[in-house]
């Protein structure tokens, strides 16, 4: 399709990489190969990805998925014709007609960032279903997008985005998280198209690393979660300390104790979490939490005259208001 481009990162592919790339030129559709460093060995391979008309470019060690990515988009930017990438893997579980499925939806939306979706349906090894599912709930929580595969390569880049995605921190599997995490800042519209979940001989020529891979991935994610282990552990600490030490009212300790915590949360979500440094951002936190410590001690101490002890009831009460504070802060003080 005129416009559009596939871009393949391949590291030490095997011969489903030619096949891909001959099916893709046999539809006359574009296609970038970045060779990730896989040495003299795999030479033979990308040879014969050039052969079929396809783009090759090298990387002359090994950066990672998400360096070569980089390097794709960074040669296709320059290309004044191109209106959007489709990135797909080089194993061969991106099928033809999945990728053309992207590219037409990317055609249809022209901004959108298109998300190809798998079901994980059907004979799918235990440790990528378990992965999926907990990457996806994990994600979800972190940043209220319903998104049913964070982990797929198969996607639809619109070109608004191509500068921020050349520039995006990352160089391994982690990019491609970090760009969802991304999407809200951006201000881009996304997608979901399904797509067959293929898995090729229990997905054994995955490069990625269990231990090393996932932290990068996770680390992540769980950025945004940071600060709230931090102030839950001064908040809580600060209300035991007033209640049962000082045996000060349960509403004047939680009053006090969410004060010192409040402080610590929102350092650490303008400087970390949100890396949003704008001071003008003070005045809003501030007033969202005047609000939650009202609500919250207000509860606290109705739930405490009902006899329930007053840990219990700053739980019940903290619960359900953190998730309300997280959402406000994401998506209006932060954002």
């Amino acid at each position: 399709m005129e416009g559009y481009t596939v871009l393949i990162p391949a590291y030490q592919p095997d011969e489903k990489l030619v096949q891909l790339a001959a099916k893709l030129r046999v539809k006359d559709i574009s296609v970038t190969v970045v060779d990730d460093g896989g040495g003299a060995d795999y030479a033979h391979i990308f040879e014969q990805v050039s052969e079929t008309g396809a783009c090759v470019l090298y990387h002359t060690k090994n950066k990672g998925k998400g360096a070569a990515l980089k390097t794709g988009i960074l040669h296709l930017m320059k290309q004044t014709d191109v209106k959007g990438i489709v990135t797909a893997d080089a194993d061969g579980q991106h099928t033809l007609g999945d990728i053309c499925l992207v590219m037409d939806t990317m055609a249809a939306h022209p901004e959108t960032l298109v998300i190809g979706a798998r079901s994980f349906k059907g004979k799918v090894p235990a440790r990528s279903r378990f992965g999926n599912t907990l990457t996806r709930s994990i994600f979800r929580l972190a940043t209220g997008l319903k998104v049913t595969d964070t982990q797929t390569g198969l996607r639809g880049l619109p070109r608004k985005l191509f500068l921020e995605l050349s520039t995006l921190e990352g160089d391994r599997y982690e990019y491609e998280m970090n760009m969802l995490l991304n999407i809200e800042r951006w201000g881009v519209e996304y997608t979901e198209v399904p797509i067959e979940t293929v898995y090729i001989e229990g997905n054994k020529s995955s490069h990625f690393h269990p231990l090393r891979d996932s932290w990068l991935i996770y680390g992540r994610i769980l950025k945004f979660l940071t600060s709230s282990v931090a102030s839950f552990v001064v908040d809580y600490g600060i209300f035991l300390l007033l209640s049962a030490v000082f045996r000060l009212e349960y509403w004047l300790c939680y009053v006090l104790a969410r004060a010192v915590s409040s402080f610590v949360n929102y350092m650490i979500n303008r400087h970390i979490v949100f890396a949003n440094g704008r001071k003008s951002s003070v005045l809003k936190y501030y007033l969202l939490a005047l609000i939650i410590m009202a609500l919250g001690s207000t509860g606290v101490d109705l739930l405490a005259m009902t006899g329930i002890p007053g840990l219990l009831a700053k739980v019940m009460v903290d619960v359900p208001l953190f998730f309300v504070s997280y959402t406000v802060q994401r998506k209006y003080i932060f954002k």
